[in-house]
Formats: C-alpha cells, structure tokens, sequence
C-alpha cells in the first residue's frame, strides 16, 4: 500500500463533520478512526505529547503506546499513517481518512504536511450555535448570555483559517455546506466522493450502523432550522452582524 491517506475532513464541531465522515465510510474501500488529529504537529514525533488527540486516536483507532512509539517514528507523514493503518485493531480498509474538526482552524498548516484532498463543510452560524447551546447543559438564555461572545470568536478563528487555506490550496479543497449537504445529500454526497477520486453509490446516503453522534439512519435535514424557535431575534440579530464576513455561509433569508 503505496499512500492509504486519501482525504482530510475538517470543519466546525457540531458542523457536519460526523455526517461527512459517516458517508464517507459507507464506500467498501474506505475507513477511518473517530479522529486523528496527527497533523497539529510539525514533526510526527511531536505527536506523543499532543492531548487529547494522542488519547483520542489510541480509543478510536485502537492503538497501543507501543503501536504510537511504531507509528510516529515513520519517515513522512504518508509513513506515519501506513503505519497506523496497519496496527489499527477498529480500521480495516485499504484507504483511510483523518476527520479531525479543528483542523479548519489551522488549515493551512494542515495542508503543507500532505498533499491529499481536503473536504471542508460549513454551517449556518445560529444553527452550530443552537447546537452547541442545546448540548451545554443550561437553558439556552443563560448560553447566548455567556458563551455567545465566546462562540462568535471560535468561528472567525475556524472561518478566516478555511478561507485562508482557499488562497494557497483551491484546487485541493473543497467546501461543502451542511444545509445543502442536508436538503441535497445525493448530488452533494456525489461532489465529495469525486473530490478524492472514489467512485459514488446513491446508497452512501444510507447508514446500516451509524456511529456516535449520527442520530438518523440516512441524511436529514431537520436539524437545519431548530434554532428558529429558540434563539430570540437579538440572538440572531448579534451573529448575522458579528460574523457578516461569511454571510455566504448563512442559510434560508440570509443568502
């Protein structure tokens, strides 16, 4: 196996990264562990002190210390991931992919390491907000009053790392928005797996055994819009004027 890394998938958490990550694995040749998160570092040495990515990738990937100590003395990043590939005791496939959401952030960084294809999905910032609000464990008020500023800041950080990566590697990336991705699964679904060079079955769109964080057994779109009837008008209000740099990204009346 000459390079089995064939695709970095990155984004917002709670953004749609899972969902990518859920179609890609329905292709037969292709897998991946929960995250990577290898490619934060300069060298692959550096990996064995990077947390939590370190202990993430030895749950999901099924790897031993000894297996890590094997895995980042590999001669190039491409080494580094045959390696892993072949003492994953979860991942059997011939090619892999490394999903890790805060990737987008440091993009790239990311995309100087290798020289594979990047999918980039999106979302609507008051529905990722919602999201994150809806899993915080207080009532959504008391979210938009103390962490709202915080939010906001989080997705300038990932949004200007992505359009960042857009200037030095277009032709590498592609973005996909998780609204069109939701209402589209077929024809958006079709666009990522051309992107890495894979061939498409309209049965990706469908999910025997999903893993953690995929509620649905196919694509759904009725996660678009919930926040419309939590988040008050100043809430919207504040996120469409705060983060008017990717109005693009905005869905529904803001287009």
């Amino acid at each position: 196996m000459s390079n089995p890394l064939v695709a970095i998938v990155c984004g917002y958490e709670r953004g749609g990264t899972t969902l990518v990550s859920e179609i890609l694995r329905q292709h037969p040749q292709l897998n991946s562990g929960f995250e990577g998160g290898l490619l934060f570092s300069d060298d692959p040495h550096d990996f064995r002190t990077n947390e939590p990515y370190l202990t993430s990738l030895k749950i999901s990937w099924g790897v031993s210390d000894d297996d890590l100590a094997y895995i980042c003395d590999g001669t190039d990043w491409q080494d580094v991931y045959r390696r892993l590939l072949a003492r994953s005791t979860k991942v059997d496939s011939e090619y892999i992919f490394d999903k890790t959401p805060r990737y987008m952030e440091y993009l790239s960084d990311v995309l100087a390491r290798v020289n594979v294809p990047c999918i980039a999905i999106v979302r609507d910032p008051r529905a990722l907000f919602f999201s994150w609000a809806k899993r915080s464990g207080i009532s959504i008020d008391d979210w938009s009053r103390h962490h709202l500023r915080g939010a906001i800041s989080r997705y300038q950080r990932y949004g200007r790392g992505l359009n960042s990566a857009l200037q030095a590697y277009s032709q590498r990336v592609l973005v996909i928005q998780y609204e069109s991705l939701c209402e589209n699964p077929v024809v958006e679904s079709e666009k990522i797996m051309k992107s890495i060079g894979l061939d498409f079955d309209p049965a990706f769109v469908q999910f025997a055994s999903p893993q953690k964080n995929i509620h649905e057994k196919n694509v759904s779109s009725k996660y678009i819009s919930e926040y419309q009837d939590h988040f008050n008008n100043e809430v919207c209000e504040t996120i469409i004027s705060r983060l008017k740099e990717f109005e693009n990204w905005f869905w529904d009346d803001i287009r």
